[in-house]
């Protein structure tokens, strides 16, 4: 009988501290989740800037340079260049492609020119959104800078060590925005 009493407490003791230590794992997990969920919402919500989108977009310019060679007349850009209040007045040099993008849902006008330092792209976007761009930034293949005109926000991107200045002066003078 003083077995059985022993071994029925000892069991007792047994079973509450067990669940007592599954009372402590559960807590333990539900912390880890809840981290691992935040952290995870924290980092997907946390989208790259659009010079970084700029940068990635340029990357991959031989998927949008044309498979034909005709090329674009002025009537073309100002039909698209319009949709921002633009115009060019002048030409700003050997331009291949002229597409509409997004850079993270912000519409913009992709221009891709070839250039004697090669192939440079020239990104004309509202002015609000581009203002959140840094005025220069880089990645290791490549380069850019912005700046603003009456109505638009401009990026310039070319290779990394190219000279972005010419274009960008070429830009600044040769698309003007209505009033």
């Amino acid at each position: 009988m003083a077995h059985k009493l022993i071994w029925q407490q000892t069991t007792a003791d047994y079973n509450k501290q067990r669940k007592h230590q599954r009372w402590y794992t559960a807590l333990a997990a539900s912390v880890a989740l809840v981290i691992g969920v935040m952290g995870t919402l924290w980092v997907v919500q946390q989208p790259p800037g659009l010079e970084n989108q700029a940068l990635a977009h340029v990357t991959h310019l031989d998927k949008e340079v044309p498979h034909s060679v005709l090329p674009l007349d002025m009537a073309q850009i100002n039909a698209k260049l319009a949709s921002f209040g633009g115009r060019m007045v002048e030409s700003i040099g050997d331009i291949q492609v002229a597409n509409f993008c997004h850079l993270r849902s912000v519409r913009s006008l992709h221009l891709i020119l070839h250039t004697d330092q090669g192939r440079m792209s020239v990104f004309v976007m509202p002015p609000d959104k581009g203002s959140t761009i840094p005025d220069s930034f880089s990645n290791n293949e490549f380069q850019g800078t912005r700046f603003q005109l009456q109505k638009a926000s401009i990026v310039v991107v070319g290779e990394k060590g190219s000279n972005l200045h010419p274009l960008s002066q070429k830009v600044r003078k040769s698309i003007q925005f209505s009033a």
